[in-house]
């Protein structure tokens, strides 16, 4: 059903924390509450060490690997996002490369014609399990799990501290 080298299907689960007290931000700012929508693939070792947080906002979700359904309308909606995010921060240029998983190129094409990005190559990398690279004039949108990641190990101890108060909470 699923390619071979997918997680499969997942779930989205939500935590919500800061409810009594402020998350605090470096900037002096104070969130409060904060939801946290995240998903988990496989299973937790015993050491707790096989944990990994991808934080993007990018597409205003958590999905970030797998299927949410069987068709997967949500990788749909998550190309939409990060398209409408390179529309705006790249325009729409004369020449766009866009590097994507493989079995993307027809998802990728129909949305960039509801965007009027008509001059696009679509570039297959088998080196991406998931996102996509945008390239124009020289500007790059890097929308991969890798890129993501790159400057957000603050606020992924934070959300994993949370995370481990309340899987400890839920038992």
């Amino acid at each position: 059903m699923f390619p071979p080298n997918s997680v499969g299907l997942v779930k989205t689960h939500y935590l919500t924390f800061a409810e009594d007290e402020p998350f605090l931000l470096e900037s002096g700012a104070a969130l409060r509450p904060v939801t946290l929508a995240y998903e988990t693939y496989g299973r937790l070792n015993a050491e707790r060490s096989n944990a990994i947080l991808i934080c993007h906002a990018l597409s205003g979700g958590a999905h970030a690997a797998g299927y949410l359904s069987p068709d997967d309308a949500a990788r749909a909606t998550w190309i939409d996002a990060l398209l409408r995010l390179a529309v705006q921060r790249l325009g729409r240029r004369a020449a766009w490369t866009l590097r994507h998983p493989p079995g993307l190129a027809d998802a990728l094409r129909a949305v960039l014609a509801q965007h009027d990005v008509a001059n696009a190559t679509l570039v297959e990398d088998a080196t991406l399990d998931a996102g996509l690279v945008i390239e124009a004039d020289g500007a790059r949108l890097d929308g991969t799990p890798a890129a993501l990641l790159a400057d957000r190990p603050a606020v992924e101890a934070e959300l994993l501290a949370q995370l481990v108060i309340a899987e400890g909470a839920h038992g």
